[in-house]
């Protein structure tokens, strides 16, 4: 863990720079950006309310 520099400011990632998992989800299986949304919204909703529970 401490070789992988994961907490050092330099190799930090903006977020805003990756893909959310609707669009890699939407890429993966060839669909649309409509798609990707969909999956975004049921994803977001999902992890709040369903993931421990």
């Amino acid at each position: 863990m401490n070789r992988a520099r994961l907490w050092a400011p330099g190799s930090l990632i903006d977020r805003k720079s990756l893909p959310t998992p609707g669009q890699m989800l939407a890429a993966m299986t060839q669909q649309d950006a409509t798609v990707a949304e969909q999956i975004d919204a049921h994803y977001d909703l999902a992890v709040r309310t369903n993931l421990y529970g």
